[in-house]
């Protein structure tokens, strides 16, 4: 059975987008991605989008782009969400790996982290030997998978 597509005004920018009555649809001009368990509860992170609809709605007006601040990031880890993100021009993957341990792994030099937990990723990951918490604002893009 597809799924009616239905246009509605974005939760975040106002812009008109297609979707459906369960939500997922992005925006073109913003890119939220239409969810309605995050219009019932608005300060909630879900699948779709990395940060809460109302911080995104705070971001939007401030000219800012939706990147999760470090917390809710490892927050998403402990979830069980896997990350591709990029900074201090280098690209980087973040993925359950053997079922034992977290990679994070570098494209462009070939190093990987290996990390027991989430916990243990969150207070050893290094980018460059900087600890990633205190160089998580030079971020430049993350998605999810």
């Amino acid at each position: 059975m597809m799924k009616k597509k239905i246009e509605k005004k974005c939760d975040v920018c106002g812009n008109i987008v297609k979707t459906t009555e369960y939500g997922g649809g992005k925006c073109k001009k913003c890119g939220w991605i239409d969810d309605p368990h995050q219009r019932e509860y608005p300060d909630c992170t879900n699948c779709g989008n990395l940060i809460s609809l109302n911080k995104a709605k705070i971001f939007w007006s401030e000219g800012k782009k939706f990147f999760p601040d470090y917390g809710e990031f490892i927050d998403m880890m402990k979830r069980g969400f896997e990350f591709e993100f990029k900074m201090r021009n280098k690209t980087y993957n973040i993925a359950f790996y053997d079922d034992k341990h977290w990679g994070f792994y570098c494209y462009e030099t070939d190093e990987t982290q290996l990390f027991e937990s989430v916990n243990a990723f969150d207070e050893t990951a290094t980018v460059d030997g900087v600890p990633l918490r205190d160089c998580w604002q030079d971020l430049t893009y993350i998605d999810y998978d």
